[in-house]
Parts: structure tokens; sequence; C-alpha cells
């Protein structure tokens, strides 16, 4: 009796695993000769070295399959995953994800998988920030870094790469970028090169990278030509220009600024711009956003009372 009951244990089990493969869980199945992806038949090459590789992969020794399909060109004796994105054989590497994303998320997951353009398995290297490279190309989840120079291609953090010839922001590069001089401003979105001084991806044409610094607020920088907000020109900008910190307000001895925008009319001499807060005033007026506001407005008064108490 105990070995009847080990046995319908056992079929127990059985039965439930091979329910719940067709019940959609993305598991493969051998059932009457063939192999099942889900409910779908899986056309394989040679079953009888068919191998499951994992919920989604499988292969044999002619081929492998994503899902219920098989890899075109792929090469199953050699073929395996690197990680959740990339896999290899002999002669190719390959991009796959399977996240849910845009107009498809409702509906089902994405069953493409892409061959890498050039991409050499044995030189194929896994960088930071979805970057990859190979002796040719760099590529940044799976589409080719177009221009990249795979030899010298590398991640420098914050969704940038460079090589010898350009910089790169995820994935795409940067206009007019020298590549072997480019490196990130450190707490701050700008960056510099031999050329230029960049905002995120973009350069700033005539500006001075050799004496570019940052400003108390980040958003802030000045070469010896110019001051910058968010890599905006601020025109009108003196020798003495000066910025409160942590606020995007900041005053001359002729000017009040909100950003890289005059505010008209500002007393210059009582200005001051709050903390960490869209807020100045000086002895006439508030300000929100560099807008003329009343001194008695009360949302103004509201943020008062709140930083008095914070």
């Amino acid at each position: 009796m105990k070995y009847i009951a080990i046995t319908f244990e056992v079929l127990m089990i059985i039965f439930i695993s091979a329910c719940s493969s067709e019940s959609g869980n993305g598991a493969y199945h051998v059932a009457d000769g063939n192999v099942y992806y889900n409910k779908t038949i899986v056309n394989i090459r040679d079953i009888s070295s068919f191998e499951q590789i994992n919920h989604q992969f499988a292969k044999d020794k002619i081929s492998a399959y994503y899902k219920n399909n098989e890899i075109a060109s792929s090469d199953g004796s050699s073929f395996v995953l690197i990680n959740k994105n990339y896999a290899k054989d002999k002669a190719h590497v390959y991009y796959y994800n399977d996240d849910l994303s845009g107009s498809s998320y409702y509906t089902r997951r994405s069953s493409v998988i892409d061959i890498l353009e050039k991409a050499e398995p044995e030189t194929f290297q896994l960088l930071k920030d979805g970057y990859s490279k190979s002796s040719v190309y760099g590529y940044h989840h799976g589409r080719t870094v177009i221009n990249s120079d795979g030899k010298t291609f590398k991640s420098i953090g914050f969704n940038y790469a460079r090589d010898s010839k350009h910089a790169y922001f995820n994935g795409n590069e940067i206009y007019e970028s020298h590549g072997a001089s480019f490196k990130l401003v450190p707490r701050s979105s700008y960056n510099v090169d031999k050329n230029y001084i960049y905002y995120e991806r973009f350069n700033i044409k005539h500006s001075d990278p050799k004496s570019f610094e940052l400003l108390s607020n980040v958003s802030f920088g000045k070469d010896k030509n110019k001051y910058y907000f968010e890599g905006k020109v601020i025109d009108s900008a003196h020798s003495d220009f000066y910025v409160f910190e942590n606020s995007n307000y900041a005053k001359d001895k002729f000017r009040a600024y909100f950003g890289e925008k005059a505010i008209e009319g500002a007393d210059v001499t009582t200005f001051v711009g709050y903390p960490f807060s869209r807020y100045a005033r000086d002895k006439d007026w508030a300000y929100n956003s560099g807008k003329r506001i009343s001194l008695n407005d009360k949302d103004y008064l509201l943020h008062l009372d709140y930083m008095k108490t914070h």
C-alpha cells in the first residue's frame, strides 16, 4: 500500500506539472512525439537531442529555440545564454527582451530575438547601462551604436559611452563630440571635451571647456566668457554673478535672474532666492518661478510658514 501511495503522489506531481505547462507558464513539454511551448507545437530539428535551457529557451544539436520559434542561423551545439538579454553560439551574438512595454503591455510579451550586427562571440563583452561591445561595434540594448569603434568603446556611466572617435548618450552619437577627451562633470548634467562644454548631449557653441566650473547650484556653470543655466547662455550676466544656494535664482549688480532669464524690475539690492524653492523676494515683491506676485500672496505666505517649521 505504501508503494501504491508513493506512485500515486508521483503521478499527481507529473500531472500537475503537465497541466501548468499547457496552461501558459512558459515551459516546454513533450507529448505524442512533439515538443510544445505552452499549447503551440515547436518544429524541432532533432528531437532526440532536445533539451530545455530555461522557460524561454531550448536547443538540440542542430538549432536553438526561443519560445515556440527556431532561432534563424543558430547553432544548437554551441548555444549558451549570457544573461537575461543576451545569448551566443559559435557564430553569432543574440539579443532578446521579454519585458512588457508600450502598446504590447496589456496583450503579450515580445517574442523577437535579433542577431547583433558584426558581433564576434569570442570578443563580445557586457558593459554598464545597457551597453555592450565586440571588436567592430558598440551596442546599446541590442542596437548597434552607429559609427562606434568596438575596440575602444567603453561605458562611462549615467547612460554615456565613448570611444576614440565620439561620445554617445543612450546609444546615440553626441554631435561634434571628441570621444578621447570626453568626460562627465561630477554631480551635474554638464560634460566637457577638448572642444566644447555640453549640457547632457547638446554642445554649447563658442564655450571654453578648459575654464569651465560649476556654481553652487549645479544647473549653473561658467567659463571665462559666459555664464550658463542648464546649458543655456545667460546673455546679460555680469562678472559678479551670484547664485543663491540650492536655488534657481541668481543676481549680479544689475539684474536678478530665474534660470537664464532676467527678472524685469526686481530690486537687486534686496533680492533673495529661497533654497529648494520656486520663490524669491525683494523689498517690494515676491516671485514665483521668476514671475512677480504680491508679498501677501496666500501660497507664498504658506510657503514661508512651512520653511520656518522645517
